[in-house]
C-alpha cells in the first residue's frame, strides 16, 4: 500500500470506519491508511480509531549551566601571572537514552475554522550522561610558580585559601559531573489539511497539552597538594553539587507536514513550554590546610517561578512498509532558569554563589513508529 495520505473521500471513510459489504454481506475493509495528521497511522478494522506508537533512541548534548573546577594553579608567562583552576568541568554533557510516545485519532470534525482531524497524544522520554574531567600540575613546569586551594568564600584565619610555592610541590585532581533527564506530555491536538484535493498537500497540526519535565546535575569532585609527585599529608580539597529543577505546565506547538514523496515526510515544527518551576542547588566543599584542620563551603540555592522554554525541530520520515517508518531528526531546546553554582576560579573573583541560567539543548533521535 503506498504511503501518501489518501484522498479527501478516503480520508473521510478512514474517520468514519466505513466498510464497504461484499455480495455475500461480509465486511471487505477498504480504508486501512489513516494517516491524515501524519504518514503511519493506520485503520483499526471494525473501530472509528487510528492509532500509531513509536520508539526512539536519543543522543543529546546538554550546557552544564554551573561554572565548576578545582584546585589553583599560578603561572607566570614573561610579566603575565595569571591563577586558574587546576582543572574546569566540562561545559556540556553528552547524554544517551529513549522514549515512547503514541497518537490516538478521533477522525473527522469540523469547526469555523474548516474542517480537521482530532487526535490525542502522549509521550515519555528518558536521558543520562557522565563527563569526567581530571589534571596535573607541578611548580617549575610549564610556567606553574604555585598550587593551591582558593576557598569558596573567605575564611577568618586562613583567608582566601592556601597555596605553595617552593619548588616541587604540585597538585592533582580528578572529578565527573553527570546529569539526567526526563519528560513527559499529553494533550489534544488538531489537523488540517490545506488541500484535501491534493494528496500531498501540507499539513498544518496544533496541538497543547499538559507537561512535566525534571533535569539534574551531580558534580564531585578531588584534588591533593602533591610534593616529589606523591601526596602532601593535610592538604586536600573536595566538593559535591547536586541541582535539580522541575517544570510543570503547558505545552502548545505547530508543526507542518511537507511530502515530497509518497513515502516520505518531512516534519518542521516548535513548541512552547508554559510552566512553573521548581530548583535548587546544594554545594559542600572541604579544605585539608594542614594539621588535621579543615575548612568547609557549603552553600544552598533555591530559584522558582513562571517561565516559559522553546523549542524546534526537524524530522525526516520514511516508510518501510505498510505498518512501518523509520524517521531521522533533530532538535533544539531552551531550557529557562536552570539552577547552578559558581565557584571562585581565583582569590580575586566573586565568591561562591548559585545561579540560575538558560540553557541550550541539542537532541538527535532515531525513531521507530508501528501504525495499528
Amino acid at each position: 500500500m503506498h504511503f501518501a495520505r489518501v484522498a479527501a473521500a478516503t480520508l473521510v471513510a478512514c474517520a468514519a470506519g466505513a466498510t464497504a459489504r461484499a455480495e455475500n454481506g461480509t465486511a471487505v475493509e477498504y480504508v486501512r491508511v489513516c494517516d491524515a495528521y501524519g504518514t503511519g497511522f493506520f485503520y483499526i478494522p471494525g473501530t472509528e480509531t487510528c492509532l500509531k506508537v513509536g520508539g526512539r533512541l536519543r543522543a543529546e548534548r546538554v550546557e552544564n549551566p554551573s561554572e565548576l573546577g578545582v584546585g589553583t594553579v599560578r603561572r607566570q608567562l614573561g610579566l603575565d601571572v595569571s591563577e586558574t583552576f587546576l582543572y574546569w568541568m566540562p561545559s556540556s554533557v553528552d547524554r544517551f537514552g529513549g522514549g515512547v510516545d503514541f497518537e490516538y485519532g478521533l477522525g473527522k470534525r469540523g469547526s469555523p475554522l474548516g474542517d480537521y482531524y482530532g487526535f490525542v497524544y502522549g509521550s515519555f522520554d528518558y536521558s543520562g550522561g557522565k563527563e569526567k574531567a581530571s589534571g596535573r600540575a607541578e611548580i617549575g613546569q610549564d610556567g606553574v610558580t604555585g598550587t593551591g586551594f582558593t576557598f569558596g568564600r573567605g575564611h577568618p584565619m586562613y583567608g582566601t585559601g592556601v597555596i605553595g610555592t617552593a619548588p616541587g610541590f604540585g597538585l592533582y585532581g580528578e572529578g565527573e559531573i553527570s546529569s539526567n533527564w526526563a519528560i513527559g506530555a499529553a494533550g489534544y491536538g488538531k489537523s488540517f489539511i490545506l488541500d484535501e484535493e491534493d494528496t500531498r498537500s501540507p499539513v498544518v497540526v496544533l496541538r497543547a497539552g499538559l507537561y512535566g519535565e525534571g533535569i539534574a546535575f551531580d558534580s564531585r569532585a578531588k584534588a591533593k597538594l602533591t610534593f616529589g609527585g606523591n601526596p602532601f599529608p593535610g592538604f586536600y580539597q573536595r566538593y559535591k553539587m547536586e541541582t535539580q529543577d522541575y517544570y510543570a505546565g503547558v505545552a502548545t506547538g505547530l508543526d507542518l507536514f511537507l511530502f515530497p514523496t509518497e513515502r516520505t515526510r518531512v516534519t518542521v515544527g516548535g513548541a512552547l513550554n508554559w510552566a512553573y518551576h521548581w530548583g535548587e542547588a546544594d554545594f559542600r566543599q572541604v579544605t585539608g590546610v594542614g594539621g588535621g584542620n579543615r575548612v568547609k563551603d557549603t552553600l544552598h540555592f533555591d530559584n522558582s517561578g513562571f517561565v516559559v522554554g522553546a523549542s524546534a525541530r526537524i524530522e525526516l520520515q520514511y516508510a518501510l512498509m505498510r505498518d512501518w517508518t523509520v524517521a531521522l531528526g533533530y532538535e533544539y531546546s531552551y531550557l529557562p532558569e536552570v539552577s547552578g553554582v559558581d565557584m571562585r576560579e581565583t582569590p580575586n573573583d566573586a565568591e561562591l554563589r548559585g545561579v540560575s541560567t538558560g540553557i541550550d539543548r541539542h537532541f538527535g533521535y532515531l525513531k521507530m513508529t508501528r501504525g495499528f
